[in-house]
């Protein structure tokens, strides 16, 4: 087993760490050798063995920063019923995050006979939450990201909201959340009468920057690592990480941010930062509305 200081690597705004701990480990390999046998040494035949589960990956904290974008509208469908429809788009001001657009579509019921009617309402919508999460700066462990992040707390969604997304890649992944609203009645209309149903849909367009803390763990004996022979996968050099802040120093590893004392171990939990933009359409507010004749008094809400 090896005990002296890793080299470092170059630093990137997307890193993959588990290529990090690659690059220095085979390093500290070739160092070991001698050197007739290092001129002879053909990385292509080895690879290197990481029990990748003993690296447990924990979210910390996630801050958001607002950011100024057009409201969008949606297409809204999956009214039925007896009587006429209406649709009317209600787009949101070039307001960024902070206002909501919308449709709100209309049914209306006349009655002219001389007796009361009563009328099939039945209405279904499946709405969509999309979301995109990319970053500028962030890890990744054997090519894949893995942290997760929410819906920011400083938007109104007008709802309760505990999505959570749980991100794989860095160069743009979109999430996709279907919500079925569905609500049936029977309206009665007295004679000579109209009754308007109006079903109001809200969404919220979201541009919001983020920061995302995700702690590495490892057990309390550290975690051995192997330089491994494809040929017959018998393992020619071990290293035992004990120490992260070895292996990913900040000078190394544009994104890791050392813990501090008091908030754990510091020898074997480290932070990593991802930044980026989470953006898109959150399927929000819904209201319908029963108005009878000419007059504006709200029946139900």
């Amino acid at each position: 087993m090896s005990c002296f200081k890793l080299p470092k690597v170059p630093r990137k705004d997307i890193v993959d760490l588990k290529e990090v701990l690659h690059e220095n480990v085979w390093e500290l390999f070739r160092k070991s050798l001698s050197s007739s046998q290092r001129l002879f040494l053909n990385r292509d035949k080895y690879e290197l063995y990481v029990p990748e589960k003993s690296f447990v990956f924990t979210n910390i904290s996630t801050e958001f920063k607002p950011h100024e974008r057009r409201g969008q509208s949606i297409r809204i469908g999956g009214l039925e019923s007896d009587g006429d429809v209406s649709e009317t788009r209600r787009d949101a001001p070039d307001v960024g995050d902070k206002a909501s657009s919308g449709v709100s579509l209309e049914t209306v019921f006349d009655n002219d006979t001389d007796e009361k009617q009563t009328y099939k309402f039945r209405f279904e919508k499946t709405r969509k939450t999309t979301v995109t999460v990319s970053c500028q700066e962030s890890f990744t462990f054997g090519g894949k990201a893995n942290f997760s992040i929410g819906l920011p707390k400083n938007i109104n969604l007008g709802i309760e909201s505990d999505m959570h997304f749980q991100v794989t890649e860095t160069d743009g992944e979109t999430f996709e959340e279907a919500t079925l609203m569905e609500a049936t009645s029977d309206i009665l209309v007295s004679p000579h009468s109209r009754c308007t149903v109006s079903v109001l849909l809200d969404e919220k367009p979201i541009h919001q920057e983020f920061t995302a803390v995700t702690r590495m763990s490892l057990p309390g004996n550290g975690v051995s690592v192997f330089i491994r022979r494809k040929s017959d996968g018998v393992n020619v050099f071990g290293y035992k990480i004990k120490n992260l802040r070895v292996v990913f120093s900040p000078d190394v590893v544009k994104c890791c941010r050392p813990i501090k004392d008091g908030e754990g171990d510091p020898d074997l939990e480290m932070d990593f930062l991802s930044k980026g933009v989470i953006h898109g359409v959150i399927a929000c507010n819904h209201k319908i509305l029963l108005r009878s004749g000419d007059s504006s008094k709200l029946l139900v809400k």
